[in-house]
């Protein structure tokens, strides 16, 4: 009996680097968010085309904050609202500090509208919850 692939629960015939016909083809497109190698443990919210509704926040804050080209850069990037650092770089870091969002309707605030988007100053919020957190518009950011 040829062996089978090596994804947990998968029963189909051995096609090559352990995996079957299937999962080879999925590694090969794009990589396959069921196939998790130990020590390569992914945060499973970006598959393929598919985003997480925290991904594109987080996707979003980062480009209003460092694209010039962004809608909305002149009031966030433009005005000096910075993105945590490892935050910028690393997806895991941004939802381990933050967490999962309660739901669909909730969107990336910060607490202190001209602070950064960095720990402690980061929620999930509703749209309702975020009217109530506006900033004048003469108020300048601080250095950080």
């Amino acid at each position: 009996m040829p062996a089978a692939c090596s994804v947990t629960g998968c029963q189909r015939p051995f096609y090559a680097k352990g995996l079957c016909n299937l999962h080879w083809g999925r590694v090969r497109r794009h990589g396959d968010p069921n196939i998790v190698k130990p020590g390569n443990v992914k945060h499973r919210h970006a598959a393929g085309n598919t985003r997480s509704h925290e991904y594109r926040c987080w996707e979003a804050m980062k480009a209003r904050c460092l694209n010039p080209r962004a809608t909305n850069f002149q009031y966030y990037g433009g005005r000096g609202i910075r993105v945590f650092g490892p935050w910028v770089e690393s997806f895991a870091a941004f939802l381990a500090a933050v967490g999962s969002a309660p739901s669909t309707s909730h969107t990336l605030d910060r607490k202190a509208n001209d602070g950064h988007y960095e720990p402690g100053n980061v929620r999930w919020a509703t749209k309702v919850e975020q009217a109530g957190n506006r900033r004048h518009a003469s108020v300048a950011v601080g250095g950080w």
